[in-house]
């Protein structure tokens, strides 16, 4: 059995690259101190090596791996790490920008405001990804192309490149150490980049964390020929003179202080690493100058009054640092408390063509439907395409669903996780489900255990999109736009496994159909007599708010169950909303200036969070330090777990394909008279959704729409 665990372990590491303990301890059922046990015995026999709380294949066995690989290794840190050597950039400049992962997210992140800079680049897909920027002029070397990273190299490229000089250059790499200065995994490639750095005046070193200490093949440059690097985390302190294995250990400076020459600085004078030349730059120090905002479109001359319709609580304050920033724009807040009354008040307005706000809020599920009215600007046509990759990838396609037009911005979110309450769960001796099969048996033992008066779950039966989240995260597609057509399948092959699944346990009655938020509810999970459920990001906060002290510092959340285990981790939505710039505007540019701001900038989305729960549709919001303060609630009621890890983790892993249509209002109505009556025995899950089917598809056709 121990062979064969860490027989195992080693398949994993060599997989992943790198793996932490936790995770590793979670992936194989067994405690961290069995792995590090494995792992101490791997590491002497070299298969492996550890680090601080993670371990690592040995250096030989770090192959080069392919950029759609690679990508999506550290994917958030290197994108914090593109927007902070992004705003670098100035206008006129000539950059130089390397072929890799973290410098195609450099790509992404400048600024569509540039003008004059030229960009050369011996990555073809950086090429491809610039060519969105009318400012930016792009040179591409030419060369060899190696198609495991789109690169190209020698000899072509190095004759272009030795007639260039640039300003900077962003330089990526496999290894930084304090002694063997910046190596790369590939000697061709190494020499195009050598050359890039004899031919800048700046050389800044983009590189996530897993890149500090390494060594990989080829040398590139020596650290004393490195003007700044951009990481995400600072490197543990420097062992003592003569112990191998160093790793950088950056001294911090603001990103606005980054050297604009070469001469680099020195750490302190007498200190282990003095003979490092290194300005470090960390991109996720949240609060600090590197977790800039994106760079808004310009505001529009004179004096602009914005009217905004919305039911997120403290918006009126937030608005104050909009204003602050945007003196000439004043922002009038109304809160209409959200619910049906809000959206019967804008609908009027849109079809009277009269009456309407500069900016409302909609949620996704209900975006289709005002659409349809024609009431709504299309905001491609003011730029907002070029803000789609600050945002979680699965929000822009719900406002965007052709992914051209686009008629709102992503606002919060609504990922799916599991949230349980962890005493209740040791007590009848039950492991967190990893799975839904592991859920489903640990459901039976409460049950068991509790003599039948404790239930692991709650099946929501009056909220359609609790149950479409649970089908979403296993790939269900309930509606699709076909051209002019849709397509409906409300009772898709997923949705009808899931749901015979929930009604198998709550036949056998392991979990409950209380009413979700009711006042029953909440005594029920207060007692203790309800243990766990799946939740949106924003439903923590209400079981903060609801229980008080009952049972506090005792739930915890979790990633969703899996319908395969091992399988990464696959999410759904419920709930989340947007902010749309009415046709009515008058002031267009500045409507969508604010909603940008509203829903980018990290003064808006810090407050949203504290005052309103607000989880963000903004990508680099998933990761501000106030999302992960232990000492407020949600996460001091959740024991001072950093649940927003979790939700993030489950917001990355939703399906961006998934559509809803303008009819989803009627859908939502069916959907509680349908599990009314298979509640009540007159209908077979399969039954109740084919008639969920047929009624809301009949609907559909009567409201005249083009629909199968």
């Amino acid at each position: 059995m121990i062979e064969s665990r860490r027989s195992e372990i080693l398949s994993l590491v060599h997989r992943h690259g790198e793996l932490p303990v936790a995770e590793l301890s979670k992936l194989l059922g067994v405690s961290e101190v069995t792995v590090r046990s494995d792992l101490k015995a791997l590491a002497e026999a070299g298969q492996v090596r550890r680090t601080r709380g993670s371990v690592r294949p040995p250096l030989e066995l770090r192959r080069e791996s392919p950029l759609e690989q690679t990508r999506h290794e550290h994917s958030a840190a290197k994108r914090r790490i593109g927007r902070a050597a992004a705003a670098l950039v100035r206008d006129g400049e000539t950059v130089f920008l390397d072929v890799g992962s973290t410098t195609t997210e450099v790509a992404r992140a400048l600024s569509p405001t540039l003008q004059g800079v030229t960009v050369v680049t011996n990555g073809l897909n950086i090429a491809l990804e610039l060519e969105r920027l009318s400012g930016v002029r792009v040179i591409v070397t030419g060369g060899t192309l190696r198609p495991l990273q789109h690169s190209l190299v020698s000899p072509y490229a190095l004759d272009v490149l030795k007639h260039i000089h640039a300003d900077r250059l962003f330089l990526g790499c496999n290894g930084v150490h304090p002694e063997h200065g910046v190596t790369n995994a590939n000697h061709e490639e190494a020499e195009v980049k050598r050359l890039m750095v004899a031919q800048a005046r700046e050389v800044v070193v983009v590189a996530d964390h897993s890149k500090l200490g390494q060594v990989s093949r080829a040398h590139i440059a020596p650290i004393g020929g490195v003007s700044a690097l951009i990481t995400n985390r600072r490197g543990p302190e420097p062992p003592g003179p003569g112990r191998r294995g160093a790793r950088v250990a950056p001294r911090l400076s603001p990103l606005t202080q980054a050297p604009q020459t070469p001469a680099p600085l020195l750490f302190p004078p007498g200190g282990p690493m003095n003979k490092v030349l290194m300005t470090a730059l960390t991109a996720l120090l949240a609060g600090s100058a590197l977790a800039a905002d994106p760079a808004f479109p310009k505001a529009p001359s004179g004096k602009v009054t914005l009217e905004v319709w919305s039911w997120v609580p403290g918006l009126d304050k937030t608005v104050q640092a909009f204003e602050k920033a945007y003196p000439n724009i004043d922002v009038k807040v109304t809160n209409l408390g959200g619910g049906p009354q809000t959206y019967t008040k804008l609908l009027t307005t849109l079809k009277a063509g009269t009456g309407a706000p500069d900016v409302a809020q909609i949620e996704y599920g209900f975006l289709p439907a005002f659409v349809d009215t024609g009431g709504l600007t299309d905001l491609s046509t003011l730029g907002a395409n070029n803000y789609r990759k600050y945002f979680v990838p699965w929000t822009w396609g719900q406002v965007s669903p052709d992914g051209k037009a686009v008629f709102a911005i992503p606002q919060d979110t609504g990922p799916f996780a599991m949230v349980y309450n962890d005493a209740g769960l040791k007590k009848y001796g039950v492991s967190v489900p990893r799975t839904w099969a592991e859920y489903e048996k640990a459901a039976a033992t409460v049950y068991t255990k509790s003599g039948g008066q404790v239930k692991l779950g709650n099946f929501y039966a009056t909220y359609a999109p609790w149950f479409m989240a649970l089908a979403w995260a296993d790939g269900a597609q309930f509606f699709k736009r076909d051209g002019d057509r849709w397509v409906q399948t409300l009772n898709n092959p997923t949705a009808k496994k899931v749901l015979n699944y929930w009604y198998g346990m709550i036949k056998k009655g392991h979990v409950g159909t209380l009413n979700a938020f009711t006042s029953d509810y909440w005594n029920a999970v207060g007692a203790g007599k309800v243990l766990s459920n799946m939740e949106a990001a924003w439903g923590p906060g209400g079981y903060a708010g609801s229980l008080k002290d009952k049972t506090a510092g005792q739930w915890r959340a979790a990633n969703l169950p899996q319908w395969t285990a091992g399988s990464t981790v696959r999410s759904g939505n419920w709930g989340g909303s947007s902010n749309v710039v009415t046709a009515q505007s008058k002031n267009k540019e500045a409507a969508m200036l604010f909603s940008l701001w509203l829903n980018l900038s990290q003064s808006a989305i810090s407050n949203n969070w504290v005052n309103g729960g607000l989880f963000p549709a903004s990508d680099a919001g998933l990761d501000f330090a106030v999302l992960k303060d232990k000492t407020k609630n949600p996460s001091k009621f959740f024991g001072g777990q950093d649940i927003s890890a979790v939700y993030a983790r489950a917001s990355r892993g939703v399906n961006v394909n998934f559509q809803w249509a303008p009819w989803f209002p009627f859908a939502n109505d069916n959907f509680n008279k349908q599990m009314d009556l298979m509640l009540k025995g007159r209908l077979t899950p399969d039954q109740a959704l084919d008639a969920w089917q047929r009624e809301t598809l009949a609907e559909a056709k009567k409201q005249g729409y083009d629909v199968r």
